[in-house]
């Protein structure tokens, strides 16, 4: 190999290296999509804590949830989505804040509900569905690192 061309290849080599961090990602997109939806079809929070049961049966809660969940990617960021109805239960809604204001107007606007008859509100108790980036749960900490050994393996041998 001329010195040029090994110049060239090293300089090749380098460039692979800038996206290593791009291409483990897109490699583990889909095994970290499949540990969140592992866990949402348990009916438990991606650390593995329990959902709380419907209410009408105390059966599990959620059961499409699982497959509601997209993901993609973006640059080096996996990307995990869950559109309607299952984000007002990811985040939970109708209710779940504590502020003593939320409180307040609760009891106030429970009264005159019952003034006029009228049923409860939408309410969705919070059910987290996606992991939070800062809270990696150690299923998707595995498919991440079985993705850079993957990758790492193709770049070097």
């Amino acid at each position: 190999m001329s010195g040029y061309a090994s110049l060239e290849a090293f300089i090749e080599g380098v460039e692979n290296l800038r996206r290593l961090n791009e291409t483990v990602a897109k490699e583990a997109e889909k095994d970290v999509a499949d540990a969140v939806r592992e866990t949402a079809r348990q009916a438990q929070t991606p650390t593995g804590e329990a959902w709380a049961p419907r209410k009408e049966d105390g059966g599990l809660a959620l059961r499409g949830a699982a497959d509601a969940i997209e993901s993609s990617t973006k640059g080096t960021a996996i990307v995990l989505r869950i559109g309607l109805p299952w984000v007002f239960h990811h985040y939970g809604a109708g209710g779940s804040s504590t502020t003593k204001g939320a409180e307040r107007l609760r009891k106030k606007s429970s009264a005159r509900r019952a003034e006029l008859g009228q049923k409860s509100k939408f309410h969705a108790p919070r059910r987290q569905i996606l992991p939070n980036p800062s809270d990696v749960p150690e299923s998707v900490r595995e498919a991440i690192q079985k993705a850079a050994e993957h990758v790492i393996e193709k770049a070097v041998g």
